[in-house]
């Protein structure tokens, strides 16, 4: 018997390659739900900030976001450590949402080391589409394990430069490398760590 390998022409396939596609796309958040310098007392009142933020571009009121975000907290932390957190949930939602905050000062998530966090990338996913959220989850969470892009995140100014880095190929350090302080201090701005990587 002869196997016909199928084509994105057919309808059903054609339709899954357009929406895999926008699932990954949606990865890097817009420049409106890039919140750098966020000031929080806690975990639960950074969730609680990021609920409120990203509640009108879910089209779900902010106490549901973050019921579903505590809720996946209360299965285990979102903390994965070196000052970051990847707080996320499956929701009824038609397309995913994500958002980064950058925490000041960084506050205690949890996590599996000693070090408090300021990264946090938030994720929200429809529950209907779960066969693409672990492979999207992944991907950030390899963005985000490369020491360069955290220092990056750090240091970035706006919200266009974390854009940049958040699109980075991990694997791939760009050269020059983007580090966004002035030159002649060749140093972090005061008050934001040095990543020591991994």
């Amino acid at each position: 018997m002869t196997c016909r390998a199928k084509t994105a022409t057919e309808p059903w396939l054609a339709t899954a390659f357009v929406r895999m596609e926008a699932m990954m796309i949606s990865e890097i958040p817009p420049a409106g739900a890039i919140w750098l310098d966020l000031r929080t007392k806690g975990k639960h009142s950074a969730l609680s900030k990021i609920a409120i933020k990203m509640a009108p571009r879910s089209k779900l009121d902010q106490k549901t976001l973050l019921h579903a975000l505590l809720r996946r907290e209360c299965s285990g932390s979102t903390g994965v450590g070196r000052g970051i957190a990847i707080p996320h949930a499956l929701l009824d939602i038609p397309s995913p949402l994500a958002s980064f905050s950058r925490l000041e000062p960084p506050i205690d998530f949890d996590g599996p080391d000693d070090d408090a966090v300021d990264l946090v990338y938030t994720l929200l996913w429809p529950r209907g589409a779960g066969f693409s959220f672990l492979p999207a989850l992944s991907k950030v969470c390899r963005t985000l394990r490369a020491p360069w892009i955290r220092e990056g995140l750090r240091q970035a100014q706006s919200a266009d430069e974390v854009r940049f880095m958040l699109g980075c190929d991990p694997r791939r350090p760009p050269s020059p490398s983007p580090v966004f302080v002035k030159p002649d201090l060749g140093l972090s701005p005061v008050g934001r760590r040095a990543d020591s990587g991994l």
